[in-house]
């Protein structure tokens, strides 16, 4: 690894979203060629990387690293939070497999740490409170003061701002200042960037495990973890970088696109986004994809067959 170096990882850890990150590679490529490693953790995960490595065109490294041996339920949530401590990047970008990559990155790479905000959300709306509450009283003895992040992040008084060029930033108000909004940012996970080495790293991944077998692990742990981090730099990104259909509050400028919750087939906005990046990835065979698409995906199964995929469960 030479100094310097940048790249994006992606993770597969079960194969249900292979089609999906095959289709978010192909969206990359018509983007950039900066360098794309597979992270995976088990046997057919690595099966379903080496065929698409296989096309030249993909243009990717597959690297398999030991899974933490924790419950099947939302495993993948914590395994995400290994990908920091095996990085072959000395800056990386993290983009979850159910993405559509249709602009530039690079505002990524100014932060030791950066996270992407989740619509316009914040941490005392009904939503993301329920959310953080999930956690409390769960984890006892585990050395972690996620109570005291909670009530923090349900108490504080913080004043969110934009810059208008895609930056969010948040301070704690002033005495007596009056605040209209509610909280820190609210984060989603699929996307976010970090520096090798960096110490907020190994702190989500330990706060991950402490919360194991709540869903959406990986993201309830940095919602709580990031507005007190002191040991480095946390710079939080609109939700043009990591942007949804549904929610989403930047429609203009948008960077990345996140299908999340299987929205990809089956809602109709979704479906109408992302079924053009699929078709031209299919009809370029991207990866290989004519050989196996359907295989994995039941929605692209679906769609394949003529099926309507609003109606598969």
């Amino acid at each position: 690894m030479s100094k310097g170096t940048r790249g994006v990882v992606y993770l597969l850890s079960g194969t249900s979203c292979a089609e999906r990150m095959a289709v978010s590679l192909y969206t990359l490529r018509q983007q950039t060629d900066i360098p794309v490693t597979v992270m995976v953790t088990g046997d057919d995960d690595l099966e379903v990387a080496e065929t698409i490595a296989a096309d030249d065109r993909a243009a990717i490294t597959v690297q398999r690293f030991e899974p933490a041996k924790v419950r099947r339920r939302h495993q993948a949530y914590i395994q995400k939070t290994l990908v920091p401590a095996h990085t072959p990047y000395e800056q990386t970008l993290f983009i979850d497999a159910d993405t559509a990559v249709v602009g530039s990155f690079e505002e990524f790479f100014q932060y030791e740490w950066c996270v992407t905000s989740y619509s316009d959300w914040q941490t005392k709306g009904r939503k993301i409170a329920g959310r953080c509450g999930w956690w409390r009283d769960r984890v006892k003895g585990k050395h972690i003061q996620i109570d005291e992040m909670i009530d923090r992040c349900l108490a504080d008084e913080v004043v969110v701002t934009e810059d208008g060029k895609g930056k969010v930033a948040w301070r704690l108000a002033a005495d007596g200042e009056r605040v209209t909004t509610q909280g820190y940012p609210a984060l989603n996970t699929g996307v976010f960037s970090f520096r090798k080495g960096c110490p907020l790293g190994d702190r989500w991944h330990q706060m991950t495990l402490a919360g194991e077998g709540t869903h959406m692990t990986d993201e309830i742990a940095m919602q709580l973890l990031y507005p007190f981090v002191t040991e480095c730099e946390v710079g939080v990104l609109d939700d043009r970088f990591n942007h949804s259909f549904v929610h989403g509050k930047h429609p203009d400028d948008i960077r990345i696109h996140h299908f999340h919750g299987q929205k990809h087939l089956k809602r109709k906005e979704g479906r109408d986004l992302w079924e053009p990046f699929f078709r031209s990835a299919m009809q370029a065979d991207f990866g290989r994809l004519k050989s196996w698409a359907g295989k994995h995906d039941k929605w692209v199964k679906g769609l394949l067959a003529g099926v309507d995929p609003s109606t598969i469960r």
